[in-house]
């Protein structure tokens, strides 16, 4: 029987049946084993830990049931829905804005899954990886209905202590297929080799934006011209292949702006600028302000 390592941090049991990690930061929680798995209500108003902007390594899911609020997810704000569900990538910096909800949170790690389904869902289907779109889904009542379904079936083996690996890594493989088939992905998305090639590129681009910034570098690794590829990223998604460089350059920069205290010279420099007054210019040009204006402006933001 396979085994779920838990998240490191003693918890506790708060108020309105939230848990939370009894730690003062929870800017990066750490994984006890590679395989994760989580499954949890939450109901009543959030705790001001959750409205402070946080990251994890791992996925994340919120489905909200009910209530009202925002949730910040990479600097932008979306408005809670009733049957909509976030989807939160390893390394997103997202808060809660204040709010009373019910929500099913369920959080993993991509060890869980059979690497068959790796790389249809969390890669081909792009799932965490909506590079055209915003990071959430709305449920029709058919899905909702079937989704509950899989909770509820979720809920059951996670009550179950050790969690038995064998029994949820194809209900949450279920899961999350029902996620990939719904109207925006497709059966079109999970067979489109443009898609995938969409998807490779993102992960190439997540993998090398520090050092490699032409759009010949990411054709190369792809197998196709630097024409082609650029007709492939504005076909699907609008962008060039350079804009979605800086896109990824310009959101690591203001996830290390909100969160650490470096100067920006130092996180200029460990995104690759060889030059910091070139890096400023360059968030100003992207951002519309300076990278010290972003940041003293992030930090003034209500909670």
């Amino acid at each position: 029987m396979g085994r779920l390592g838990q998240i490191t941090g003693q918890s506790r049991l708060m108020d309105n049946d939230w848990k939370t990690v009894n730690e003062g930061d929870i800017t990066e929680i750490g994984l006890a084993d590679d395989a994760l798995f989580m499954i949890d209500e939450k109901r009543g108003e959030i705790p001001e830990l959750y409205r402070n902007p946080h990251r994890h390594r791992f996925y994340e899911m919120i489905w909200i049931r009910g209530g009202n609020g925002a949730h910040v997810i990479d600097f932008i704000d979306y408005v809670f829905e009733t049957d909509r569900l976030y989807l939160i990538t390893p390394g997103q910096v997202h808060q809660w804005r204040t709010c009373d909800i019910q929500a099913t949170v369920i959080v993993f790690s991509e060890a869980l899954l059979d690497r068959a389904y790796r790389e249809m869902l969390l890669q081909g289907a792009r799932l965490f990886r909506m590079t055209d779109s915003p990071p959430f889904l709305d449920l029709d009542t058919a899905v909702s209905k079937r989704l509950s379904q899989l909770s509820g079936l979720m809920f059951s083996e996670y009550a179950r202590k050790p969690v038995d690996t064998t029994m949820v890594r194809p209900l949450l493989s279920a899961f999350l297929y029902e996620l990939a088939r719904l109207e925006r992905h497709g059966e079109q998305v999970l067979g489109n080799p443009h898609y995938k090639r969409l998807s490779r590129m993102t992960e190439l681009i997540d993998a090398h934006y520090h050092e490699h910034r032409s759009v010949e570098f990411y054709a190369q690794q792809l197998h196709i011209t630097s024409k082609r590829l650029n007709e492939v990223t504005r076909e699907i998604i609008g962008k060039s292949v350079s804009q979605m460089v800086h896109d990824r350059v310009i959101l690591e920069a203001k996830r290390d702006l909100s969160l650490s205290q470096d100067s920006v010279k130092t996180i200029s420099y460990r995104l690759g600028f060889q030059d910091p007054s070139y890096f400023g210019r360059f968030f100003r040009r992207q951002v519309g302000q300076s990278p010290n204006a972003f940041r003293d402006g992030f930090q003034r933001l209500p909670h």
